[in-house]
């Protein structure tokens, strides 16, 4: 009888789980061994290893999204910041070009402007990339701190 409802239940599972097979697996499986068999092949005991793996898998879930939440707080909080004293950079770079480097506004941008898979090579800057994350008046604001210093 074990091995036959053994066989029954894989037939089920490779049909797509026909609800009136499985209905028809209960009946037959009423008491016993036989109904605990049928208990175990419905219901798994998962493996502890599967579940810590799952766990782990949920952990990392969470510290990435809080990760990119974080970035993104960062990012959104810093484009504020630098558009609250944009005029600011802008009179202060206009009157003392030679002074960019110093100002740490155009340094984070700079940072900004790294491209992470080239971080070795100069070529990997561009202030064109600056423009969807903070806007085109302070890109161009950058590459003409960048052309001046």
């Amino acid at each position: 009888q074990l091995v036959a409802l053994t066989l029954a239940f894989h037939l089920y599972q490779n049909n797509g789980r026909p609800r009136r097979w499985l209905t028809a697996m209960k009946r037959a499986a009423a008491d016993g061994e036989v109904a605990d068999r049928l208990r175990a092949l419905l219901h798994p005991v998962a493996d502890p290893e599967m579940r810590k793996l799952k766990a782990q898998e949920r952990r990392w879930r969470r510290r990435d999204k809080e990760r990119q939440s974080a970035e993104a707080r960062e990012l959104r909080e810093s484009r504020d910041n630098l558009n609250a004293h944009f005029e600011q950079l802008r009179t202060e770079l206009s009157s003392h070009p030679e002074r960019a480097g110093q100002l740490n506004a155009i340094r984070y941008l700079f940072d900004r402007t790294r491209d992470d898979q080239h971080q070795n090579h100069w070529s990997s800057y561009d202030w064109r990339g600056l423009a969807a994350d903070f806007g085109d008046d302070l890109a161009r604001l950058f590459r003409d701190a960048a052309q001046n210093s």
